[in-house]
């Protein structure tokens, strides 16, 4: 049985491709994890749980990477384009960069120019 973290909401850019309901590039305020395997017993031990606040879009994670790879705060997004833009300015590593961080701000750019 997983560990039950406590349910938070969070406001949050969907990263990933379309599913669920979930589009591209719009922001969701979401609650995440507490106890809803009342809605889907299958996702009782699940590592991370996710529901629109309000009800709907009812998804689970197997690990916290996986969330990770489709959703980002706005301030991901944004230390991703500012270490971008550093990296660009000095031809140089900014910070660490890793391959993690590339991908969100790759994703992110793709994502230019969609209604959030």
């Amino acid at each position: 049985m997983k560990e039950q973290i406590e349910e938070t909401k969070q406001k949050l850019i969907f990263i990933g491709e379309d599913s669920l309901g979930y589009e591209k590039g719009k922001t969701y305020e979401l609650v995440l994890n507490g106890d809803r395997s009342h809605l889907n017993p299958k996702y009782k031990d699940s590592p991370v749980v996710i529901e629109r606040v309000g009800g709907g879009g009812l998804c689970a994670y197997s690990s916290w990477e996986k969330f990770m790879e489709n959703w980002a705060t706005l301030e991901a997004i944004a230390y991703c384009e500012e270490q971008t833009m550093l990296e660009e300015a000095t031809g140089a590593e900014a910070l660490g960069w890793n391959t993690a961080r590339q991908a969100t701000a790759e994703k992110w750019k793709s994502l230019e120019g969609r209604e959030a």
